[in-house]
């Protein structure tokens, strides 16, 4: 395995094509700096030591100062963005440490060894995005510090001495939903579901029809109305709408267009309608969401290192007809 150590920011990666390998490693120093939205099959274990940045994920808007570290699970969609961009042309460099892994390129190792049972334990539990506070933060920064200067083998057991310490710490608390996590389960586990979701997304500027939906499920529109209802506890079009509203806010926040034109590309032709659902489910308007983000932005001077919340849950946790 390979380490360029040209750059700030470390990444370990579990290898998708050979799991019997647990980690690679390889450089960046833009590590956590305005990355678009995304998400990827491995745990991230991410310390960011930045002076201000915006860490979105699932249905929260969180910012902080200085360092912070967070294990963010499998699939899960997240992005960032560096408040520091605003307020000078070339931010200064901060480094970064990101660890990623997969689950599965450890379950062998761990499973020889029944003391390894916690840390697999914990991962099971581990769905939801996890901040690391207190002394236990302090103990994990100063090892993610430490691995780039270490040989493969060394890496690997310093992983699994990280993940022991974090599966028996109690300085940590949990980021989003547990209905944000159900959505995702059900989208995980659901290859039907999934296909409707993939079509909608592919969709979402256009009109669609439960006749056309209900043919992508293979299922008659009856049935595959009482289906979608019995799965997701959301009827189709509370559903269709929680997933445009929910990209609209993604929008909004990227700033690359005006309200207007992202509710008409989140399929809301009238931006009368657009205001009105959008309303419904996070309660503020486009406008109201736009300007708590840029009061945020602009004074970020005044940010606590308590992290402040624009919480969206009511996007996925909406139920109504």
């Amino acid at each position: 395995m390979n380490i360029n150590s040209q750059k700030k920011a470390l990444y370990v990666e579990g290898l998708a094509d050979h799991p019997q390998c647990m980690s690679s490693a390889n450089l960046d120093d833009h590590a956590d700096r305005n990355i678009p939205w995304h998400y990827h099959p491995e745990y991230q274990l991410m310390l960011s030591n930045r002076e201000t940045n915006i860490f979105i994920v699932g249905n929260d808007i969180i910012s902080y100062k200085g360092s912070q570290i967070f294990l963010i699970p499998p699939n899960l969609p997240h992005a960032f963005k560096d408040i520091d961009t605003y307020h000078r042309d070339s931010p200064e460099e901060h480094s970064s440490v990101i660890v990623y892994f997969r689950k599965e390129a450890f379950d062998k190792f761990l499973s020889e060894f029944p003391e390894m049972f916690v840390i697999q334990k914990f991962l099971i539990k581990a769905e939801r995005v996890i901040r690391i506070n207190g002394p236990t933060k302090k103990i994990i920064e100063k090892k993610l510090w430490q691995l780039p200067d270490m040989g493969d083998v060394q890496r690997i057991l310093a992983i699994v001495e990280i993940l022991d310490i974090l599966s028996k710490s109690d300085d940590l608390n949990t980021i989003i939903s547990e209905s944000y996590v159900k959505h995702l389960g059900i989208l995980n586990s659901n290859e039907r579901i999934q296909n409707v979701h993939q079509h909608i997304l592919e969709n979402l500027h256009n009109s669609i029809s439960l006749e056309k939906i209900a043919s992508v499920a293979h299922m008659s529109r009856t049935g595959f109305c009482r289906y979608f209802k019995s799965v997701t506890g959301k009827t189709f079009s509370t559903y269709v709408n929680e997933i445009r509203i929910n990209h609209a806010c993604k929008l909004l926040i990227e700033g690359k267009s005006n309200i207007a034109q992202i509710g008409y590309d989140c399929g809301f032709h009238q931006p009368s309608y657009f205001n009105r659902i959008f309303k419904a489910f996070t309660h503020k308007t486009p406008l109201e969401f736009l300007t708590e983000f840029h009061e945020l932005v602009v004074d970020k001077d005044h940010l606590s290192d308590s992290h402040f919340r624009k919480n969206v849950d009511s996007i996925h946790q909406t139920s109504r007809k």
